[in-house]
């Protein structure tokens, strides 16, 4: 818990060129929702 709180703090972070924002969270039992915003050079294909 305490390290989500640590991110929703970040103004963004960083992964594989790609920027993230988490705008929310729920933590439920056994489980953990985020809402994140994310913005990518390049959407990856499948």
């Amino acid at each position: 818990m305490k390290k989500a709180k640590e991110l929703m703090n970040l103004p963004y972070f960083e992964y594989e060129g790609s920027a993230f924002r988490i705008k929310n969270f729920v933590v439920g039992e056994g489980s953990l929702t985020l809402e994140v915003e994310a913005y990518m050079r390049q959407i990856p294909s499948l």
